[in-house]
């Protein structure tokens, strides 16, 4: 039995692709008779780890005046604080790997068990995470070269890496010691052969996940209105999801008179509901790495239209990719191919299949997982 302790920053019910992820990985492995896992989340702390990480949080806060990176460092001791502190309830507890789903969990991890477990890193992250830090929380470029400093540093305690797509292995590549051990396993989910599609009335889009900026939801609305200008009306453009930019997306669809078209359907834990109605699936986002909504929608013979950006060109074929923001060339495929989606999302399906299965996905993460059974 190899016992694996899972980590992460995220609480138990965050609505992210780390944290579908996470409930996945759960579920895979839950009647596994050689796999033991235990997942520590960062609300697990206990109440007086909780006072002591608000009350460092505003006191490395209230130092920003001086430095932004305050900020960044003030959430970096206020999680530290936090899983070492759910990290107490698992003190006496025999670990074989610590499997974390970001460095930060990973790191404080294995420093609290004296750096007697191996670690083992599940690269969620869609850029590099040095860049991503950078914009999170609003840093200058003279705080580029701290940060990668500190990632080098945090790296260099991981065993073994695990890349969600080569994308991010080639973006972030450069904060990885050079005797790095790295492999990609993609996101997998269930392939049930692709049932019949039946034709809507009203060609049924759809589009699912978090609703911000870089999701990019927003180019819905030109391409509602493209297909109107060409005067094709039956359609319906179902947003499932919710995030900060929601109520902003609302009211901009009401106000161009697109409520007739595009419909928000908020969050769902249903999402095989919404595929089983849908004609089309498109991912509007700017940068992704392995969206479980694209293989979700692949996996169920939904054809998916998505950008040429991050691991999408490892997703999908060529002829499903367009340039950013390319709403226009989005619009010329549907029209073009309307009368056969269901034979390109069957053909989507066959080509994924063989990367993005859950049976592809567990015998590779057991192959790792095994080789740290230290268990006599």
């Amino acid at each position: 039995m190899t016992k694996i302790l899972v980590t992460s920053w995220l609480p138990c019910d965050a609505k992210s692709g780390v944290g579908t992820y996470m409930r996945k990985l759960r579920d895979y492995f839950k009647n596994d008779p050689g796999i033991e896992l235990t997942f520590l989340l960062v609300d697990e702390a206990p109440l007086p780890w909780r006072i002591l990480a608000a009350i460092v949080r505003r006191m490395i806060r209230s130092l920003a005046f001086l430095n932004p990176k305050f900020i960044e460092l003030s959430f970096e001791y206020r999680y530290r604080i936090l899983i070492r502190g759910g990290l107490t309830r698992h003190r006496h507890t025999t670990f074989d790997l610590i499997n974390a789903q970001d460095i930060l969990s990973g790191y404080t991890a294995k420093r609290f068990f004296d750096n007697r477990i191996p670690m083992v890193l599940t690269c969620h992250f869609n850029n590099n995470p040095v860049e991503e830090d950078m914009l999170r929380y609003g840093l200058k470029g003279s705080s580029r070269h701290y940060l990668t400093r500190r990632y080098r540093r945090k790296f260099s305690a991981v065993d073994e890496f695990i890349f969600v797509a080569g994308f991010t292995i080639r973006t972030a590549g450069f904060l990885l010691p050079k005797d790095a051990r790295a492999t990609v396993i993609y996101n997998g989910l269930d392939f049930a052969v692709p049932r019949p599609r039946s034709c809507n009335d009203r060609l049924s889009i759809l589009n699912t996940g978090y609703v911000e900026q870089r999701k990019n939801q927003q180019l819905f609305i030109p391409i509602a209105k493209e297909l109107l200008r060409r005067d094709f009306r039956q359609f319906r453009i179902t947003l499932v999801g919710q995030g900060p930019d929601l109520e902003r997306l609302r009211t901009i669809v009401a106000r161009e008179g697109l409520t007739e078209y595009i419909e928000f359907a908020g969050w769902s834990d249903n999402i095989p509901a919404f595929l089983e109605a849908a004609d089309l699936y498109i991912h509007t986002s700017l940068l992704d790495t392995c969206p479980y909504s694209v293989v979700e929608a692949i996996a169920a013979g939904v054809p998916a239209l998505a950008f040429n950006v991050g691991g999408l060109p490892e997703m999908l074929p060529r002829d499903s990719l367009f340039s950013p923001n390319d709403h226009i060339g989005m619009v010329d495929y549907l029209l073009d191919n309307k009368g056969q989606l269901a034979a390109i999302g069957a053909r989507q399906c066959e080509r994924a299949k063989t990367d993005f299965s859950r049976t592809v996905q567990v015998e590779r993460l057991r192959s790792i997982y095994t080789k740290y059974n230290h268990q006599p």
